[in-house]
């Protein structure tokens, strides 16, 4: 099996981050890290020296999104917070029922690209809208590279199961407002 290198002057390194030189890593044609060499720096470093000094960073992980809405992302500007998000008549939730599905495969699409050249490898999104909400997001990552974690929403007691089956786990926006009966439905699950 062939592998790439990729050359940095500075990373961070290890579970502390620390920073070290001359790293090296190889990696192996389906994208994994199989071997990371380096210098440990022992004099004072000069980061505004001249040429090229590039800084290796672990990807970053955005842990909290609603990839779904990226389409309407300045819609909601000098509004009130509650008028833009809150189900169901929140603008948000509006603009999810009323747009079309490609315009929202487009912003999911547009939000990966931004994400990956921002650096962030990894989102966690909390899909609105079911399971037609998760059936966009995936179809709209299927051809990605970003890894992502879907938590689902169901918009009733109905589609429970079937959200629990299509997502990686749930979201809910807010646990009080589920009823007694969904929440019992809710603790069935967890337990098997």
């Amino acid at each position: 099996m062939s592998s790439k290198n990729l050359f940095s002057n500075f990373g961070l390194i290890g579970d502390n981050l620390d920073l070290k030189q001359n790293i090296n890593l190889e990696i192996s044609r389906d994208g994994k890290i199989i071997n990371i060499s380096y210098d440990n720096i022992y004099d004072n470093l000069d980061l505004l020296q001249k040429g090229q000094n590039f800084l290796l960073i672990p990807g970053l992980i955005n842990s909290h999104v609603h990839i779904g809405d990226n389409f309407a992302k300045e819609l909601g500007f000098n509004k009130d917070l509650i008028d833009i998000v809150e189900p169901p008549n929140g603008l948000k939730h509006k603009l999810l029922a009323e747009t079309h599905e490609k315009i929202k495969v487009k912003g999911i699409k547009n939000a990966v690209l931004e994400m990956l050249s921002n650096g962030i490898t990894c989102f966690i999104d909390f899909r609105e809208r079911g399971v037609n909400g998760l059936s966009i997001l995936k179809e709209a990552l299927k051809d990605s590279p970003i890894y992502y974690l879907a938590l689902g929403r169901f918009t009733d007691g109905k589609e429970i199961e079937k959200v629990i089956d299509s997502a990686d786990g749930i979201g809910l926006a807010n646990y009080t407002v589920v009823s007694k009966k969904n929440k019992e439905k809710l603790k069935e699950f967890k337990s098997k």
